[in-house]
């Protein structure tokens, strides 16, 4: 089986080579389940032929899908999957399921697609892209080491030849480092100040996608306590050097005191090619003596592009001098008759597989020969013969008959084309066709004339696809004209001077090879006297003289044709009508209720004049937004409040644990199957307790315990002593426990006297711009990190210190317009948080947001600025304040003394703007 996919392959490929590319299929992958996995295909042109690898599966078979809907044959190897049709059927445009892919065993974790190969036909490759996680890529971890004499605050270094998937670890991490990577880059520093002590090790660990061979670190930058640059160097690709002075050469002298800064080379000279003292060899101080060319002295070799020393080359075989005649392969027609014909192959070479048009006849089927004398399939639509070995034998060299063709004749003689011959491996082997031979009768057609003139000479050739065999007969020749014919070209005249009189008839007939294809052209008719008359062709085969020029041969003299063409369908004379995309002469268009010049418009749901999304749904199909903010998604909150929450947030704790000394103890109110938490380095070893006694298995890192029983026992409900520790054991010394109850259960669990456990607080956003980046101080509680959200899904690298939060991409992508959560934090304890210095960026056209915290946890932007908080935009607001009691925006009210916004005072009877007054006597 494996032999038909390497020859049937080479065939594939073969009909590959020299094809034009364009972006027009997608490959996406199903769920492997039950020893079947779907392949499926979006294809915006016909695909003709496909071959795809298959990893992390034992393939077995292929069938169904439209690759058996469309009649292909579809076959498989334990891991390629190959494609096409005999009869040249096509899978037409369109997207759904390809094939199903059956398989042995058990499919690995990391079933991908990898050398897809995708033929459209008619000579064009389609170039082939993957869904995501569909095509098949190489991961690892690379390590960068570093040797400093200083110590280190910070670093940034490009990565070549891979794309990064992410850094962690190593001394960056263990010594507080926030240590971000785009695709490209890798940044670390520390918030809080910390730095890497002098001395070597692993900087960081890095993830990447492609060949590690290829990995290199590139732009480095270094920087020392106070920010002082360091001046270090890359030294093979993943190691950082920085020996308390400038360095670059690395050879241990500082650049200040090295005589060379890089090397010398063998001519003495500083940073030198060698090229100095080169002899003629190009050896460095050399006597000309250690080459000797094997066309010459001193070096002569063979000239360019030759394979020897007389400039000969390799022709296509690969015969030096050669004239291609050794593996050149002949095509040729013999014992032609009655239908059949043979087809003879000379060839110096093994033949794998071949390919042929034979034109002017419809193949009705195939037998015998060398080809199916050595095992091959052939097969033969109506002018394509194709033979290649499942088994992989071939046709050995030699002259005889290939295959015998059974035929139809359509025209007079059939020729061959388009000849493709591969041998051993794929090879394309050069091929030429022989003459071609006769398989039909020529045809005899009248050309016919109608003309108010006499007739003295005429001339006209016949269009592409014809062969004139011979002219002779009508009244052209009754008349005494001499006619002859090549063959495109009819040319009638008299010696003697006579001519075919005015009137109509048959001018001469014409013996062709294939009548339907046949037209006049560049015709040419002269009168008496050597007049030219101004005929046209009507219809082919007829020559009309009027008396008169009628170019568009409607019967009016172009002298009085109001329109020498056609008018449209808008009264232009040769107009092209009513435009595309257009419904009438005046260019309108028809809107979506079908009226020409209407103005219904569809809504964003595409129903013509119809309302739109309605209020208080988030799409056309009625859906409301779930609590995590995803339109008719099926999130909840829990009862914790919790948006997709477990219960635990809120819920009573399973286990409480408390230091004793060096002892964890515990009390439990459920049963406890397993466990884990992590130190600083505290812990030297864990042993003992009920732990060990009820069987578990313990074991400690530098940095974590864990302890399970591989027998399924559990730590009975109760209260003791977990597991005995040694080592400097502190209360801040644990942290991160996670507890498992049986069947896997996650358990709630307090730790009573050391560190909280930690908790997860999200940060909302609500905004109506998009979010380009972000900042904001954490009040209340210590950020241990912050992850998820829409700034990860949108590619945000997003950085902690204790009391700050940094949210940017490297790649300039930014969370759209919307609500959701924006980032969850990790806080050591479960204090109450708020957040506080919000700085907010929008995209390149937007820049900086004056947004709001809510709620202490929600950032709010509402497209502008309302400083008053009334709900009214500044830009907007009539009064950015408050009216006083006389409707003044920010006034100071009714004046001291006064009695309204006036200024009247109140006269003697206590009315306010009043005349009273008092008289002499009060």
């Amino acid at each position: 089986m494996k032999l038909f996919y390497n020859y049937s392959k080479s065939i594939l490929l073969t009909l590959f080579l020299s094809l034009s590319l364009s972006q027009d299929v997608t490959f996406t992958l199903g769920e492997a389940v039950n020893g079947s996995v779907e392949v499926f295909m979006n294809n915006s042109s016909d695909v003709a032929g496909f071959q795809f690898d298959v990893e992390g599966l034992e393939l077995t078979g292929a069938s169904g899908g439209s690759a058996a809907a469309n009649g292909f044959t579809t076959s498989s190897s334990s891991s390629t999957v190959l494609g096409f049709s005999f009869s040249g059927s096509v899978i037409p445009p369109g997207s759904g399921l390809l094939t199903v892919l059956s398989y042995n065993g058990t499919a690995s974790d990391d079933v991908c697609l990898t050398g897809a190969v995708v033929s459209g036909g008619a000579n064009v490759s389609l170039d082939v892209s993957y869904g995501a996680g569909v095509e098949c890529v190489e991961t690892s971890t690379i390590s960068i080491a570093y040797n400093s004499v200083d110590d280190i605050a910070g670093f940034q270094f490009d990565v070549d030849g891979v794309s990064l998937l992410g850094a962690s670890g190593g001394d960056a991490v263990a010594n507080g480092f926030t240590v971000s990577a785009s695709a490209s880059t890798v940044l670390g520093f520390s918030f809080t100040g910390s730095v890497i002590p002098a001395g070597s090790g692993t900087l960081v660990n890095l993830d990447i996608e492609g060949d590690a061979s290829g990995f290199c670190m590139s732009n480095l930058v270094v920087s020392g306590t106070g920010g002082v640059s360091l001046s270090a160097l890359v030294d093979n690709c993943n190691t950082i050097i920085y020996s308390g002075c400038a360095d670059d050469d690395g050879d241990g002298i500082c650049d200040e005191e090295d005589d060379c800064v890089g090397q010398v080379d063998e001519c003495g000279i500083c940073n030198g090619d060698n090229s100095s003292c080169q002899d003629c060899c190009g050896v460095p101080n050399g006597d000309g003596t250690s080459c000797s060319g094997e066309c010459g002295p001193c070096g002569e070799g063979l000239p360019d592009g030759a394979c020897d020393c007389d400039g000969n080359v390799l022709d296509s075989c690969g015969v030096c001098g050669g004239d291609d005649s050794s593996c050149n392969i002949q095509l040729s027609f013999d014992n032609v008759s009655d239908g059949s014909m043979d087809i003879i192959m000379t060839s110096g070479v093994d033949v794998a597989g071949f390919q042929f048009n034979v034109t002017g006849v419809n193949l009705i089927g195939s037998s015998g020969g060398t080809a199916n004398a050595n095992g091959f399939t052939v097969s033969t639509s109506a002018s394509t013969v194709l033979g290649f070995s499942f088994s992989g034998s071939t046709i050995p060299a030699g002259e005889d008959i290939l295959v015998t063709l059974d035929y139809e004749p359509t025209s007079l003689n059939a020729c061959f084309d388009n000849i493709v011959i591969s041998g051993i491996g794929g090879t394309s082997l050069p091929s030429t066709g022989g003459e071609c031979v006769t398989v039909g009768e020529p045809t005899t057609v009248s050309i016919f004339y109608d003309s108010i003139e006499d007739i003295a000479g005429f001339q006209f050739g016949v269009e592409d696809g014809v062969s004139l065999l011979g002219a002779s007969g009508g009244d052209a020749v009754a008349n005494g004209f001499t006619v002859s014919a090549s063959a495109t070209t009819v040319l009638g005249f008299s010696f003697t001077g006579s001519v075919v009189p005015a009137g109509s008839g048959v001018l001469v007939d014409l013996l062709v090879d294939d009548p339907s294809a046949l037209c006049l052209t560049d015709l040419v008719i002269s009168g008496e006297g050597g007049s030219p008359l101004e005929a046209y062709v009507d219809g082919c085969n007829t020559i009309v003289y009027s008396g008169c020029t009628d170019d568009d041969a409607d019967g009016i003299c172009d002298s009085e044709d109001d329109c020498i063409g056609e008018y449209d369908e808008c009264g232009v004379c040769n107009g092209d009508g009513i435009a595309d995309g257009t419904c009438d002469c005046d260019g309108n268009v028809e809107d979506c209720a079908g009226v020409c010049g209407g103005d219904s418009v569809e809504d964003e749901c595409g129903v013509c004049d119809g309302d739109g999304i309605a209020d208080g749904t988030c799409d056309c199909d009625g859906n409301v937004e779930d609590c995590a903010g995803v339109c008719g998604g099926d999130s909840v909150e829990d009862e914790c409040g919790v948006c997709n929450g477990d219960g635990s947030s809120c819920a009573d704790p399973d286990v409480f644990l408390s230091l004793d000394g060096a002892n964890l103890n515990y009390t439990s109110s459920v049963n406890i199957a397993g466990f884990q938490f992590d130190h600083n380095g505290c812990v030297e070893s864990a042993t003992g307790g009920d732990a060990e006694s009820n069987g578990f298995t313990i074991s400690s890192s530098s940095s974590t315990v864990l302890a399970f029983s591989f027998s399924g026992a559990v730590v009975p409900t109760g209260e003791g002593t977990l597991v005995e520790l040694s080592g400097n054991i502190t209360d801040d010394c644990l942290s991160n426990f996670v507890f498992s109850g049986e069947g896997g259960t996650s358990l709630v669990v307090e730790f009573v006297n050391g560190e909280p456990q930690n908790t997860f607080v999200d940060i909302y956003y609500d905004s109506s711009e998009p979010i380009g980046g972000f900042q904001f101080d954490v009040d209340g509680a210590n950020v241990v990190n912050a992850s998820g959200g829409e700034a990860e899904a949108n590619g945000f690298t997003v950085s902690t210190s204790l009391s700050t939060v940094l949210g940017f991409s490297f790649t300039g992508s930014v969370i759209p317009a919307g609500n959701g959560t924006l980032v969850t934090l990790e806080i050591e304890g479960s204090g109450d948080i708020c957040l506080s210095n919000l700085v907010l960026s929008g995209d390149a056209s937007t820049g900086s947001l004056s947004a709001s915290i809510e709620n202490c946890n929600t950032i709010v932007y509402s497209g502008c600025i309302d400083t008053d908080s009334d709900g009214i935009c500044d830009s907007e607001d009539d009064c950015i304040g408050e009216y006083d009691e006389c409707g003044i925006c920010n006034g100071d009210g009714i004046a001291d003394g006064a009695c309204d916004c006036d200024g009247n005072v109140e006269d003697c009877a206590g009315e306010c703007g009043g005349d009273a007054v008092i008289d002499e006597c009060g």
